[in-house]
């Protein structure tokens, strides 16, 4: 979730595409915690922040 403190959406985020339709857990930036959540939805998070986000083979 750091990539929410990109203020200038420099940062490209690719997951890879096995993970659609998936639960992913992520750090809410603390490393002593874990956020569940399915994996379109952090990709839509992440593009609600306009950086970009996609699936990728790979």
């Amino acid at each position: 979730m750091g990539i929410l403190n990109d203020d200038e959406c420099k940062v490209c985020f690719f997951l890879d595409e096995d993970f659609k339709g998936n639960i992913i857990g992520v750090h809410p930036n603390d490393n002593t915690a874990t956020v569940w959540l399915q994996s379109e939805d952090l990709m839509n998070i992440i593009k609600s922040h306009n950086n970009k986000a996609e699936f990728v083979e790979i």
